[in-house]
């Protein structure tokens, strides 16, 4: 006899399962007779969550940006646990003078919903509240644009993050990028004035 099936996810620690199978006959001639087989044990080991979120930019973070230097930022979020995560949300706020002209996102995400943040820069937020992320599985994001004239120079850092929600359980899987960091230049006012005087 053989019974086959496959192992269901388990919420809390690691579960041990202990079981032995049992055999009845009966005659009518001879005597009744049963038997126990062997005991048979393992572990169900719990279903871990894990979300890495990496950004990179180019130029390279550290660098520094004059008005009118193109820019791009590419987020990559990757499940590193042996839970599928939905309703994954990843979010990137990028500096007031960082201008974005293009985004970029995969199937089943859509546009990035854009919000101003004040004093702050601007938030782009894709979300898919059907979408899923399977063990191993990565969704990379980017943001094509151009840096802006700043009245106030200096550098910005910002990270992004990333969530997903683990239905089976009930849990929530979040993680945040490492940091990149760029310097605006700024601008130099001038003013260029010649003068001729003809004839001499």
């Amino acid at each position: 006899f053989t019974i086959t099936g496959v192992i269901m996810e388990t919420c809390g620690g690691a579960v041990s399962v202990s079981n032995l199978a049992s055999a009845v006959a009966q005659s009518a001639t001879l005597a009744d007779g049963a038997a126990l087989s062997n005991l048979v044990s393992f572990t169900v080991a719990p279903h871990t969550m894990g979300l890495a979120i990496v950004k990179t930019a180019s130029p390279a973070g550290g660098a520094a940006l004059a008005t009118g230097a193109a820019l791009a930022y590419v987020i990559a979020v990757t499940n590193t646990g042996s839970s599928t995560l939905y309703s994954l949300t990843v979010t990137d706020t990028v500096p007031s003078w960082f201008e974005v002209a293009t985004t970029g996102q995969e199937f089943p995400f859509f546009v990035p919903t854009v919000t101003d943040i004040p004093g702050t820069g601007t938030r782009y937020e894709w979300n898919a509240t059907e979408a899923f992320i399977g063990p191993g599985m990565t969704f990379s994001f980017t943001l094509q644009g151009t840096v802006v004239e700043s009245c106030v120079p200096g550098s910005f850092a910002n990270r992004a993050t990333a969530d997903g929600y683990e239905s089976g359980c009930g849990r929530t899987a979040a993680a945040q990028s490492n940091a990149v960091s760029h310097a605006h230049t700024g601008f130099a006012p001038g003013i260029t004035v010649s003068k001729e005087m003809g004839p001499a």
